[in-house]
């Protein structure tokens, strides 16, 4: 009898502490897209949700095959890297900056999906995305990877995508972009021409001919 009372005792607190564990990890998932977002919080739901990136708190069944597909997983690696990295208030540095610069279309949904979250990552997505564009202003390495972005592109950011290039190009890589314009590849060429003929064509190349 005291065996059976002494294990029912048990199962009680087994239960007990179980739900305590799911309302606690219930509790910081919640917590993730809230201003007052910390790392405590997003390195204890990582570990708790080991096959999830904390990056997102809401996913369709076509952005979820995204997140699954394992050519991504480094990707997402590195994107959680950078954020992380932003809410330390620590520096980003070029080489991790140029591994979040998407590199293909599905890269760019995960890179572009963080807009959508509100809150935290949405605020410190932006702040990356900041990062990105000041730093090709000095950055022939990253001024190249965000010209390759044009090759996928879409949705409401390529408006302000298109405008930030233009400015970099414009202000501060004309002689670059012009000569290494023949070598991008015909979709970058096609969605970048406007500004060849606008800031080549007319003026680098003339010049390059000794031409006024």
């Amino acid at each position: 009898m005291d065996r059976i009372i002494l294990s029912l005792f048990i199962l009680l607190n087994v239960g007990c502490s179980s739900n305590n564990q799911k309302e606690e990890i219930s509790k910081n998932i919640d917590e993730i897209n809230k201003d007052t977002l910390s790392v405590e919080k997003i390195s204890v739901t990582s570990v708790q949700n080991s096959n999830k990136t904390w990056l997102f708190s809401h996913t369709d069944n076509y952005f979820q095959k995204i997140l699954n597909n394992p050519n991504n997983t480094g990707y997402i690696l590195n994107l959680e890297k950078c954020i992380s990295l932003l809410l330390q208030n620590e520096i980003v540095n070029e080489n991790d900056l140029l591994e979040c610069i998407p590199s293909s279309q599905e890269q760019f949904s995960i890179y572009f999906h963080c807009d959508y979250e509100k809150g935290g990552i949405h605020k410190y997505w932006n702040k990356l995305d900041e990062i990105m564009y000041n730093k090709s202003k000095t950055s022939s390495r990253v001024f190249f990877s965000v010209l390759n972005i044009s090759d996928f592109v879409d949705g409401y950011y390529a408006e302000s995508y298109f405008e930030n290039v233009e400015n970099l190009i414009k202000d501060y890589h004309k002689k670059e972009f012009c000569e290494m314009y023949d070598t991008l590849n015909s979709n970058i060429k096609s969605k970048l021409s406007y500004f060849y003929e606008e800031y080549c064509t007319n003026n680098y190349k003339q010049k390059k001919n000794g031409k006024r």
